[in-house]
């Protein structure tokens, strides 16, 4: 899940940046992710629901967020990442792991990608 927060992180400074190619392929990199999971550890550590269960929880929020990048809208892409992000934590709530909090990223965490389109 550390690699999907990560991604998340990525994925909010791509489309903030307008750079829908990246924020593409971050969105594909979190579904994947949670794919991966979910095959995985059906059941992880103490969750006490099955992980498969859980895993259509981000199923809307992911659509919302793949239409506004396919419709290269930041504020439709705005919108959808933050109902991503409120999915994600309601999927920790419901995992019984609620102390594990996702939130909109203020400032990158990676100083050595660039967010912005093009080579420079």
């Amino acid at each position: 899940m550390g690699t999907i927060q990560q991604h998340h992180a990525k994925l909010y400074f791509s489309g903030e940046n307008k750079n829908w190619d990246l924020a593409t392929y971050q969105l594909d990199e979190i579904r994947e992710g949670l794919d991966q999971a979910t095959e995985v550890h059906e059941h992880f550590k103490d969750v006490k629901a099955s992980l498969k269960d859980l895993r259509h929880m981000t199923d809307a929020s992911m659509e919302e967020t793949k239409n506004a990048i396919k419709n290269q809208s930041k504020s439709q892409f705005l919108n959808g990442f933050k109902n991503l992000t409120t999915s994600c934590n309601q999927c920790h709530q419901a995992a019984e792991h609620g102390f594990i909090v996702i939130q909109i990223p203020a400032a990158p965490m990676f100083s050595n990608q660039k967010f912005t389109r093009g080579p420079k």
